[in-house]
């Protein structure tokens, strides 16, 4: 019997900049801390679900939409207690993915995050080079 690859492109879906956060805090005291510095109002949402090889994976999620530019900021946590979310950046304990067009400039909201109380580390993620950006497509 013939196999058949499927192979997905989401080239045209990487409408997002992407940041890797290293944080020893649970994800609620970072977000706190984000909101506190940004300016911005994270809320909890429903956690992000991903089917992976090892079975259903859970991750916390925070959202927020600016009222300006309706820029959408979205903290995600890498980790769970089963799996890893982008395993090729499993040494990030958090991810925020910014969508749309800010109004502050990518080096102004680095700035900010690396200000941030509790961020050990802070560093953009090229979206094209992460192998299991369908993980994030859906968040």
């Amino acid at each position: 019997m013939a196999t058949h690859i499927l192979d997905m492109d989401y080239s045209d879906q990487y409408d997002f900049v992407l940041i890797g956060l290293s944080c020893v805090e649970r994800e609620h005291r970072l977000a706190w801390a984000i909101n506190k510095t940004m300016g911005w109002n994270l809320a909890r949402e429903k956690d992000l679900e991903v089917v992976m090889k090892s079975g259903l994976s859970s991750h916390a999620r925070f959202s927020f939409r600016h009222p300006e530019d309706q820029t959408v900021f979205t903290l995600l946590a890498n980790r769970s207690d089963s799996s890893v979310l982008l395993p090729e950046w499993g040494q990030f304990d958090y991810l925020l993915k910014i969508q749309e067009d800010s109004h502050e400039s990518e080096e102004v909201i680095f700035g900010k995050i690396r200000r941030v109380p509790f961020v050990l580390a802070a560093l953009e993620l090229p979206s094209e080079k992460v192998r299991s950006i369908q993980n994030l497509i859906s968040s």
